[in-house]
């Protein structure tokens, strides 16, 4: 991608963290490119990171009925000023919660390697119906890990979330899904991106962040719009 795009000798790096894998690029950008610009760094390659994703699961098995595709977008983030600041990006594990998504398939080879579906959805409920108090144990613990992060990471932008204007999130949830992240919170359901996920969708974590999920902007030239 990089020799036919912007070219160039920059580092380049390949992450693969399934949803998860374009906003955990942005941190990772972010701890790059923020002792540089603390330090005054004037370099090119260190005062900018381009960041692009793209996705397929063609051997996944969609937990919903899906339309599957591919998708790709890009985010620019820089040291230096531009249209809006991040302000704050966090993000969390709950490696505890690990088998309950493999469901006692072998951890190793990947299931992608060998032919076999990964069928995220399925391995689920047999996992539910199987170990129905853990699963509503992991319920619970996904709750409080999803609150507390959230928490911190407004602190950490210094946004109370009365002051959220708008508030992104995985756009292929619906209204219920709104309330249970965001009540939580402190954020009003109503702030919420459905109307915009709807003509969007869930491309394996590359959509999802246009505007960006778990992060706080503020556009240069306004005053008190952010976004969560």
């Amino acid at each position: 991608m990089q020799r036919h795009t912007v070219g160039g000798n920059a580092p380049a790096f390949e992450l693969r963290q399934a949803c998860n894998g374009m906003l955990c690029g942005m941190e990772l950008s972010c701890h790059y490119l923020g002792p540089r610009r603390q330090t005054g760094d004037p370099g090119h390659r260190r005062g900018q990171l381009r960041r692009a994703a793209g996705g397929t699961r063609p051997e996944r098995a969609p937990t919903a009925p899906s339309i599957l595709g591919n998708a790709s977008t890009a985010v620019v983030l820089s040291a230096r000023d531009g249209f809006a600041c991040l302000l704050a990006i966090g993000s969390d594990s709950l490696p505890e919660l690990e088998e309950m998504y493999r469901e006692g398939t072998p951890l190793l080879p990947p299931d992608c390697t060998v032919g076999r579906p990964a069928e995220v959805g399925a391995r689920l409920a047999r996992y539910a119906r199987s170990h129905p108090d853990r699963a509503a144990r992991a319920r619970t613990l996904l709750e409080e890990a999803r609150t507390s992060l959230a928490g911190r990471t407004l602190e950490e932008a210094g946004v109370p979330p009365g002051k959220v204007t708008r508030a992104t999130h995985v756009v292929s949830g619906g209204e219920r899904y709104l309330q249970a992240v965001l009540q939580p919170i402190g954020i009003d359901p109503c702030l919420g991106m459905l109307d915009f996920g709807r003509n969007v969708g869930h491309h394996l974590g590359v959509s999802d962040h246009v505007p960006l999920s778990t992060t706080f902007w503020r556009p240069a030239g306004s005053t008190g719009e952010t976004m969560a």
